[in-house]
């Protein structure tokens, strides 16, 4: 016996249960690509729009780390476009006019300090959708492999942290800096990559 001269006072922790928040961001990115060995582009700004999705309390007391989901609209338009050393492609000026559906999933680990702003740092795994683009801009062989010089799909690796400010009983403003990689599951020749430095703000509700 354990407790041979009193009762035994046993302590139980119950999880808590899931809890899912919404958000709505915008903001600011500075991106460049380059097409496989042909091309590099120069760092050019643009602006995203999305929704955010982030779940609580989905891991055994393990209550610091969330789940955050995210749909980001991005627009890309003008680049200056630099022939890599060895190819014989004149440089160009060019709109690619590009529409792209960014989901990217990220295991986010919360910081609490108290009070009513809470810190926060994750990385994960982002899709890409380009939905459209500019069928004018033509790089070869993409252009006939695919039918287009920006492949459909791309995947990659992002991460981010931010700072979440308290504003009322329920409602959250919220500041974040992140970066992600993404490419198409092609051979380096056939690789179309893009890197992505944002900053956006956002309400959670």
């Amino acid at each position: 016996n354990v407790c041979p001269e009193e009762e035994c006072i046993i302590y139980t922790r119950q999880k808590k249960p899931l809890r899912l928040e919404l958000g709505i961001h915008g903001g600011y990115h500075i991106n460049s690509f380059y097409v496989g060995m042909r091309m590099d582009s120069d760092w050019r700004t643009g602006n995203f729009v999305g929704l955010r999705m982030e779940l609580y309390n989905g891991f055994d007391f393990i209550e610091k780390l969330s789940m955050m989901l995210d749909l980001n609209f991005y627009k890309f338009s003008d680049y200056h476009l630099t022939p890599q050393r060895g190819t014989f492609i004149p440089p160009m000026d060019i709109n690619i006019n590009t529409l792209a559906l960014n989901a990217p999933f990220v295991l986010t680990w919360n910081f609490k300090l108290g009070g009513n702003i809470r810190p926060y740092a994750g990385a994960g795994l982002v899709n890409m959708l380009i939905l459209s683009q500019n069928r004018d801009f033509i790089i070869e062989p993409f252009y006939t492999t695919f039918g287009k010089t920006i492949p459909t799909f791309h995947w990659g690796v992002i991460g981010r942290a931010g700072t979440k400010i308290k504003t009322g009983k329920s409602k959250q403003v919220f500041l974040e800096a992140s970066f992600h990689r993404t490419q198409n599951p092609k051979t380096l020749y056939l690789m179309f990559v893009s890197h992505v430095f944002s900053l956006n703000a956002g309400v959670i509700f």
